[in-house]
């Protein structure tokens, strides 16, 4: 509180004023950014991987600007290069892609220019080109950010193993 004192006359008389003063003060910071990276696939539109085959995806979720507080970071895939109806991995076998191991979402506490590694182990059940991107929610961020760079991979049937072998008579040639 803050005393203003006045003076005020009225024929002979004085009187002193007094009104106080409440100023109220609210501050607010910028959120947080996140941004994302991959390291795994390694670079976009030349990642083949066999159905049915497990695959390695990592990278990592970055704080910048201030503070993010708690972070959780999801992996999202979409079915066709550049496409947009993405959806959170799941663990569910018969879903076109699924999570086999890691946990969804990958959470840590971050403050700025910290990062944190995030990982997971896929598999697709169905041939066919997917787009994946890491999606990150913060406690102190703008949600559902997606900034960071999306993954293109190519899912393929395995080969069939021809294997041939010659067999020549065993009696009668020299």
């Amino acid at each position: 509180d803050v005393a203003v004192t006045g003076q005020t006359t009225t024929g002979t008389n004085r009187h002193d004023n007094k009104q106080a003063i409440v100023a109220v003060f609210s501050t607010r910071f910028a959120d947080g950014n996140l941004n994302f990276s991959f390291t795994n696939p390694p670079s976009d539109n030349n990642t083949s991987i066999n159905i049915n085959t497990n695959f390695l995806v990592n990278g990592s979720t970055t704080c910048k600007n201030n503070n993010c507080g708690s972070v959780d970071t999801n992996i999202q895939y979409c079915i066709g290069q550049g496409c947009s109806g993405w959806m959170d991995l799941n663990t569910v076998a018969t879903s076109p892609l699924y999570i086999v191991s890691g946990s969804q979402p990958q959470t840590s506490a971050i403050s700025k220019n910290q990062s944190y590694n995030v990982s997971w182990v896929l598999k697709s059940t169905v041939e066919g080109t997917y787009e994946l991107r890491l999606r990150g929610d913060g406690a102190n961020t703008d949600a559902n950010t997606t900034s960071g760079t999306d993954r293109t991979i190519t899912t393929q049937a395995v080969a069939d193993d021809y294997s041939f072998s010659l067999s020549l008579p065993s009696s009668g040639c020299t």
